[in-house]
């Protein structure tokens, strides 16, 4: 990953598929932060906001989302804002509820296969979505704006 401080945030540059950060360990973003990812992204949740931070995925291939089964929350928490040509939310047989605070822009095709109720017998989560995105989006464009060109209109589609 290439990186420039020279701007109000970093931005950084891969032309690799990239692996963001260890399953292992929560990453902070610390900073403004965009990552540039001209391959394929996978993150491991948790991937958090220290303080007032915001960190943007701009992804030319595919963003998978992977479990970081070994916390006690069941929950995997993305703080982040991604636009992305595909999306892939995985695993199927999953404990943990995904949650994405701040944007998903998808330009192809989704894959939302979390199912924290795949267990008929034992439903542990009746009635929480699998998949959450807590949309952000004015957030980001303050934070980006000097950077990115700031939309004259701004619209939210829901899918099922």
């Amino acid at each position: 990953i290439y990186s420039s401080n020279s701007m109000s945030a970093s931005v950084y540059y891969s032309q690799d598929n990239t692996v963001v950060p260890d399953p292992a360990v929560t990453y902070h973003c610390t900073r403004d932060s965009i990552f540039l990812i001209e391959g394929d992204l996978t993150l491991y949740p948790d991937f958090v906001n220290d303080g007032d931070s915001a960190c943007m995925f701009i992804v030319k291939g595919t963003t998978y989302i992977r479990e970081n089964g070994d916390q006690e929350d069941n929950q995997d928490i993305v703080d982040a804002f991604i636009i992305t040509t595909n999306f892939v939310s995985d695993k199927e047989h999953s404990d943990d509820q995904l949650i994405i605070n701040g944007g998903l822009i998808i330009g192809n095709n989704a894959n939302f296969l979390r199912n924290i109720n795949y267990n008929s017998t034992l439903t542990l989560h009746p009635y929480t979505p699998s998949e959450l995105i807590k949309y952000e989006g004015a957030r980001y464009i303050s934070k980006f704006n000097k950077i990115l060109k700031v939309p004259t209109t701004l619209t939210i589609k829901e899918t099922n």
